[in-house]
């Protein structure tokens, strides 16, 4: 036999055989190719601190978690921008966990115009005579 040797995306401990191509005890002839898929482990979670919001939530689940968003009005960051993630970036992590994220919802607050002198110019002139 001739063993093939892919890796493949689950959550049992990496290096673990998942399956076998053809089923074990398929008869098969001699020399024949038979695939080994092994598991490539948990992922590990992508730092997103930094990012907004619609890039941190696509990155986390094409790298296969859900998301959560949480507002953070405690952040000076932009608004939209990610200030934390639960759990942390490079933990290990199954497929499908949840992550959260905490999104900035601070707006810097707009300048108050000076109050500006508006009092009226004097009448300094005197009516012509008639």
């Amino acid at each position: 036999l001739k063993p093939v040797l892919k890796e493949k995306d689950s959550d049992d401990p990496a290096g673990t055989i998942i399956a076998i191509k053809p089923a074990a005890g398929t008869a098969v002839a001699p020399g024949s190719k038979v695939k080994l898929y092994y598991s490539a482990g948990p992922k590990q979670i992508p730092n997103v601190v930094g990012l907004d919001e619609g890039t941190a939530t696509s990155i986390l689940e094409k790298a296969g978690f859900k998301v959560t968003s949480v507002p953070d009005s405690s952040s000076t960051k932009p608004k939209g921008t990610v200030t934390r993630q639960i759990p942390d970036a490079g933990t290990p992590q199954n497929q499908g966990t949840t992550v959260t994220i905490l999104v900035s919802t601070y707006v810097e607050p707009t300048q108050e115009p000076t109050p500006s002198d508006t009092s009226s110019p004097t009448d300094t002139a005197s009516p012509a005579d008639e």
